[in-house]
């Protein structure tokens, strides 16, 4: 009998107490409920989620317990939610030995809206910085390797994906900066999920490093940024076909957290510097690590590594190595292959962030314009070239590395 979404609605944590009494067969103390601001635990404030605290007690033991409650409502949210969900059921029990994330303890869905209940990850991984300095990325990074090394090419020699994370019931693959539109499939239902805005704001990247003139000239980036947005423009889709193919067996593939950033994993000391945890698998799914990895580096407001992030590449690098090893995974994957995808990648990400409004309010942000340009010139070398122009050098620069 359906009790979770109930409870929300009537911000009482008293209507749970039968259906978690039975989940955690244990006798509950009082249940205090209050819903929290939403972007702590999961990056954004559309996303109702609600903490639940009591006592259980089993036999002459009694644990203080936390729980989340992540409350998924508008339409659009909720196909995304479904992958979440999917995620859990199939792909989560696998991995969670080696890369902690959290229990799905229950899911309720109608028509408007799901409800996930959860194992607070704070209990054990209590730190969430406001500023990500190289130590706590580290941490992320190793466990963002192992997860990769885990699914890595997991649809080799007859073997799969999770179920329900690729194919024709799978549409994470997109992602949300991704061009093309996708079906999904929900049952008899065929949804066309991706977010079209991308599609419409293509049009704006050429043009979109305008509007940070000023501080591009004052960080002497200007010339370089004056040609980067035409040339993302064209590169766009030959960036986009190559990193997201979606059927057939593709090497160098594994399983995409799809939305990994700080505000999606929780840390804790540990004996020499941190441990990360993840969660948020909405966009989860088969893909080249690197995108995770253009995602996460990408500057922002809590991170900017920009200066080492050589070195952190290096480290992710190292750790994928002994994750191979660790899980009989994996094979010839060299350094010089995820860098050549990372670049791509990184001009990916970038033609998402301009076209939804990005602009260089700092020095660090002149930075990564310059290092995406760099990035580009590998294929263009400095200069706009035909969409199958773009085709040829991406398949070259793989080719090549």
């Amino acid at each position: 009998m359906a009790s979770l979404l109930p409870a929300l609605e009537a911000k009482d944590g008293e209507l749970l107490r039968p259906a978690l009494a039975k989940l955690l067969k244990a006798e509950l103390g009082q249940i205090e409920l209050h819903q929290t601001a939403g972007e702590r635990f999961t990056g954004g404030k559309s996303t109702p989620v609600w903490k639940l605290s009591f006592v259980a007690k089993r036999g002459e033991k009694e644990k203080e317990t936390r729980l989340v409650a992540k409350w998924v409502k508008p339409t659009t949210d909720l196909r995304r939610s479904y992958v979440e969900k999917q995620f859990y059921l199939s792909a989560a029990p696998r991995v969670r030995k080696f890369c902690r994330l959290p229990h799905m303890l229950m899911c309720e869905e109608n028509p408007e809206s799901i409800c996930f209940l959860f194992d607070d990850l704070t209990v054990d991984f209590p730190l969430h910085p406001e500023n990500l300095e190289a130590a706590h990325a580290r941490a992320s990074l190793t466990w963002l390797a192992r997860f990769h090394a885990y699914f890595w090419e997991a649809d080799a020699a007859g073997g799969s994906f999770p179920a329900g994370m690729s194919g024709a019931d799978y549409w994470g693959l997109s992602l949300y900066w991704a061009l093309p539109t996708r079906a999904w499939s929900s049952g008899s239902e065929e949804i066309s999920l991706n977010k079209g805005e991308n599609e419409e704001r293509l049009s704006s990247v050429a043009t979109a490093l305008t509007a940070s003139s000023k501080t591009l000239k004052a960080h002497g980036a200007w010339e370089i940024a004056k040609t980067l947005g035409p040339r993302l423009s064209a590169a766009a889709r030959p960036l986009d076909a190559a990193l997201r193919k979606g059927r057939g067996f593709v090497r160098n593939r594994s399983l995409l957290h799809g939305d990994f950033k700080t505000a999606n994993f929780f840390l804790r000391e540990a004996e020499g510097g941190f441990e990360a945890a993840a969660l948020d698998f909405e966009f989860s799914g088969p893909g080249f690590v690197a995108v995770d990895l253009a995602n996460f580096l990408f500057p922002d407001l809590r991170m900017d590594l920009l200066a080492v992030e050589r070195e952190l590449l290096e480290f992710y690098h190292a750790q994928l190595m002994n994750s191979f090893d660790e899980f009989a995974t994996g094979g010839d994957f060299p350094l010089t292959t995820l860098l050549a995808h990372y670049a791509l990648a990184r001009c990916d990400y970038m033609r998402y962030m301009l076209g939804r409004g990005w602009t260089a309010c700092s020095a660090g942000d002149a930075r990564i314009v310059e290092a995406v340009d760099r990035d580009l010139q590998r294929l263009d070398g400095g200069q706009a070239l035909s969409s199958e122009g773009y085709e040829r050098a991406i398949s070259e620069l793989l080719a090549s590395s």
